[in-house]
């Protein structure tokens, strides 16, 4: 559903040394999903919670992942569902999701 912010995050997060992990489909009722990039030494999870109609990004330096990796949140936004096929509407959550992985000092 969130395919232009999924791919943006990828190709950020890819300049800042994380690799594509893992993608784990989680709800196909709601179209719940995660996907996790890994540098070595942190994770960051992208979740799209399609029935709370909300975006996470998580990280967690426990490594390797498990179901028992412990999160913290670094941003996690309500998303405007009328509004998801606004390519502007994605990409201004998108900035908004990067920047504060900005300020998480994960990323610079």
């Amino acid at each position: 559903m969130l395919a232009l912010t999924t791919t943006a995050l990828t190709d950020r997060l890819k300049e800042q040394g994380y690799g594509y992990s893992m993608r784990k489909d989680e709800d196909s009722l709601f179209g719940s999903y995660f996907i996790i990039w890994s540098n070595g030494s942190d994770m960051i999870r992208f979740t799209w919670n399609g029935k709370e109609g909300a975006c996470y990004v998580e990280a967690s330096n426990q490594l390797p992942f498990t179901s028992e990796s412990v999160w913290r949140t670094i941003y996690s936004v309500a998303v405007n569902e009328f509004k998801l096929a606004s390519d502007h509407y994605l990409l201004a959550i998108t900035e908004e999701l990067i920047n504060n992985l900005g300020k998480s000092g994960l990323i610079t």
